[in-house]
């Protein structure tokens, strides 16, 4: 009889084995692209294309990524826009007799 347990213990471990790796693998792809991610590699994504609830992470995960990428890209365009308009007059200003009639 515990032969019998052990082989049907075996058997069922052999059986779920591919499945666990599968979903182990899957995970641990999205943990290396939620850490690039947290190091400001914005540009990472995961292939998608699961229907189960890992595939809803993982598209979660790279909206998130997308949302992030825009919102820095557009910081950065604003700032160099307000860079840009500051040394505008900043560099009219070759005396300070100058400045002082600008300013008025």
């Amino acid at each position: 009889m515990a032969l019998g347990n052990r082989s049907f213990i075996a058997f069922s471990a052999l059986l779920w084995l591919p499945f666990v790796r599968s979903i182990t693998r899957r995970i641990n792809q999205i943990v290396r692209v939620t850490q690039d991610i947290s190091n400001g590699e914005f540009s990472t994504r995961l292939p998608e294309g699961r229907s189960d609830e890992l595939g809803s992470l993982t598209s979660a995960v790279n909206q998130m990524a997308d949302q992030l990428d825009q919102f820095i890209k557009n910081q950065r365009r604003f700032s160099g826009d307000v860079a840009h308009e500051l040394s505008s007059p900043i560099r009219e200003c070759k005396s300070p007799s100058v400045c002082c009639k600008m300013m008025s």
